[in-house]
């Protein structure tokens, strides 16, 4: 096992940092322009305009054959189960205040460490069962709290977080063997492509007016380009319950901007449930690093 450099840990802390701020934006600018562009035609144009950023993100030439070749089903689950958890989220956004989804968003590593109990088997301590039954608790404390929200939505968006908690076990299970440019830039053509042929079967494409046009190309270089990509690279330096642990400053980050430029603001019985939330995800990704932990000593002791 090769050791993790003190460097390396700082900028994965760093970069984690950068991708909170970076997704948070992504709920700021895509609430702004779904104000006046909205369904397919915002679609279109969020996931169009990142293709420019190719120039920047793209893998080096002579290497896409032969990671489409080798890895063609990683590259084609990963961008469907991508591609479904966007609708859901774009549209939860349009009937759901930024911040109380950005605390149901934060469930994905719990909802992950669920994708492994029940498909690879990994087994779960008492103290992760804990911290998943208090996330839980929170999400019903947030339901109950915010009636503009119900069981339907509130559902609507655990499938989400469901969607994008598995896209992530993806992800980390092949960045070694697939560059995060590779990923990165796989994401931007197939969504482009993805939502084109939804606008064209659906209908509606007009051109954005010079307001929209700046939050959607503010909230897609946050987002869909740099904001992923900068995940995928923390991803190489830290690993999933390190990362998790910093990225959920974000549903804070995503209040704070909520009330100061989209003048919504939270409850105190809205914010306590987000608050339990994350605190029951604290408590699974504590659970998991002292597992590691214990892990890494008895080797250690092995050698």
């Amino acid at each position: 096992m090769i050791p993790v450099r003190r460097s390396d840990k700082i900028k994965g802390v760093a970069l984690s940092l950068l991708s909170a701020l970076l997704l948070t934006a992504v709920f700021l600018f895509s609430s702004l322009a779904q104000r006046t562009l909205a369904g397919p035609p915002f679609l279109f144009w969020w996931f169009i305009l990142p293709l420019p950023a190719l120039l920047l993100l793209r893998p080096p030439a002579g290497t896409w054959k032969i990671l489409i070749r080798r890895h063609w089903r990683f590259f084609l689950a990963y961008n469907l189960i991508e591609g479904t958890g966007n609708i859901l989220f774009f549209y939860l956004l349009r009937v759901i205040q930024p911040s109380i989804l950005s605390f149901f968003f934060s469930l994905t590593p719990l909802l992950g460490a669920l994708c492994a109990y029940l498909y690879l088997n990994e087994r779960l301590s008492g103290l992760e069962w804990l911290g998943g039954a208090l996330s839980m608790a929170g999400v019903i404390l947030i339901t109950w709290a915010s009636p503009e929200v119900g069981i339907l939505l509130a559902a609507l968006a655990v499938l989400m977080t469901l969607l994008y908690a598995f896209s992530n076990v993806l992800v980390k299970r092949w960045i070694q063997d697939v560059p995060p440019k590779a990923v990165i830039s796989a994401r931007i053509v197939f969504q482009a492509v993805f939502f084109t042929v939804l606008l064209l079967i659906f209908g509606g494409f007009r051109w954005p007016t010079a307001r929209e046009m700046v939050f959607l190309t503010l909230g897609a270089c946050s987002g869909p380009a740099f904001g992923m990509y900068v995940v995928f690279v923390a991803m190489q330096y830290l690993k999933a319950t390190q990362l998790f642990l910093i990225r959920n400053l974000q549903p804070f980050f995503v209040t704070v901007a909520a009330a100061l430029f989209l003048h919504q603001a939270l409850t105190l019985r809205q914010l306590t449930g987000g608050a339990v939330i994350i605190a029951g995800v604290f408590l699974l990704l504590a659970a998991k690093w002292l597992q590691d932990a214990k892990q890494n000593l008895k080797r250690s002791t092995n050698i």
